[in-house]
């Protein structure tokens, strides 16, 4: 699994430019758990807050290393 995720890390833009619509937002929806706003009156006032990621911290951190060796 380690390859395939370090493959898409390097070739991010690549990878994300080849899935259309559909495959794009289904591969985000993987990736993110949860988007937290702050608040505002207009969409534009409205800013990020948090983005919470399905994966834990470990997978991260093992993510990390792998892409450093």
């Amino acid at each position: 699994m380690l390859p395939a995720i370090n493959c898409i890390a390097n070739n991010f833009n690549a990878f994300y430019n080849l899935l259309d619509d559909f495959d794009k937002k289904e591969f985000l929806r993987l990736l993110i758990k949860e988007i937290q706003v702050n608040n505002g009156e207009k969409p534009k006032e409205r800013t990020i807050k948090e983005i919470v990621y399905e994966f834990d911290e470990e997978l991260f951190e093992e993510i990390s290393l792998e892409l450093l060796d």
